[in-house]
């Protein structure tokens, strides 16, 4: 093919084995390069171990900088020639950077067939956009058909939003998606919530959530409800059981020390997003 298509250049120097016969050939071998460069993509310091006999292909020993972070890279590709091949990797680096994110620490591990893949993937840190992520934690299997996701974080860091020990699991594809989410703590604009649980459902373009708790300095709070992507329309119902007016209104100046009382709340609010209405009642006990 015209490597111009795929803007390949650099030089690559090889050395190759070969033993065994025709129909049972053992090939060993090893690749290296100070510097490549392909589809806008950089690589240097490249230093590639492989092996191939009984039909699988056998990376002992892969190095380099890619976009000037360090990876290793070992694993194997069994039944090469199937229509399915069976795949084992290991993937690591202490600094990878791309597109803008950078995590630290990383390592990923990829096995199964396309049919069905297991996969883990750990970062102490990841940084993108504003946002940071501690400890993250990925188990994934399945297809994209079919997946399912286990993810957990000590923390997540976005502006004035933070989670702490978040946990979810995901099922389903991107059609059909379920989703139970959970948090030790919420904490936004000030305010900050404990025991975050809700479940979410998305289905086409719709997605409902139910159950999502959240336990606040005035009061404990249940929000329902579903958005539909496709028309930008929310629909929300908000309930506030024995809400504390008085510390409530510790977060409005204008309200502060004015208003007292223990009072439930039923709020709804629907509409377009850019036009939304609400109403309600609050009912004092």
């Amino acid at each position: 093919p015209d490597s111009s298509q795929y803007n390949l250049s650099g030089k690559v120097t090889g050395a190759l084995n070969i033993k065994g016969s025709s129909s049972q050939p053992n090939i060993s071998g090893n690749i290296t390069s100070p510097a490549l460069s392909a589809m806008g993509n950089n690589l240097s310091n490249l230093n590639l171990n492989f092996a191939f006999a009984n039909n699988a292909l056998s990376i002992t020993k892969g190095a380099a900088n890619l976009n000037n972070s360090p990876v290793n890279l070992t694993g194997s590709v069994k039944n090469l020639t199937a229509k399915n091949p069976d795949i084992d990797f290991n993937l690591s680096s202490p600094s990878f950077n791309a597109s803008g994110a950078k995590l630290n620490n990383l390592s990923a591990k990829i096995s199964g067939n396309i049919n069905n893949l297991n996969a883990e993937i750990k970062a102490n840190n990841l940084n993108a956009s504003g946002a940071s992520v501690n400890n993250i934690n990925i188990k994934a299997s399945g297809n994209l058909n079919n997946l399912t996701a286990n993810l957990s974080a000590a923390s997540i860091s976005a502006s004035e939003l933070k989670l702490n020990n978040l946990s979810a699991k995901v099922t389903g594809n991107l059609d059909n998606l379920n989703a139970d989410i959970n948090a030790n703590n919420l904490s936004a604009g000030g305010l900050s919530f404990n025991n975050l649980n809700t479940q979410l459902v998305k289905k086409g373009n719709n997605i409902n959530f139910s159950g999502l708790n959240l336990k606040s300095p005035f009061g404990n709070l249940a929000l329902n409800g579903g958005y539909n992507i496709a028309k930008n329309n929310l629909n929300f119902k908000i309930n506030a059981d024995a809400l504390d007016l008085a510390k409530l209104a510790d977060g409005v100046p204008d309200l502060k020390g004015n208003l007292s009382g223990i009072a439930n709340l039923d709020f709804n609010l629907s509409g377009n997003i850019n036009n939304l209405q609400g109403s309600g009642a609050l009912k004092s006990q």
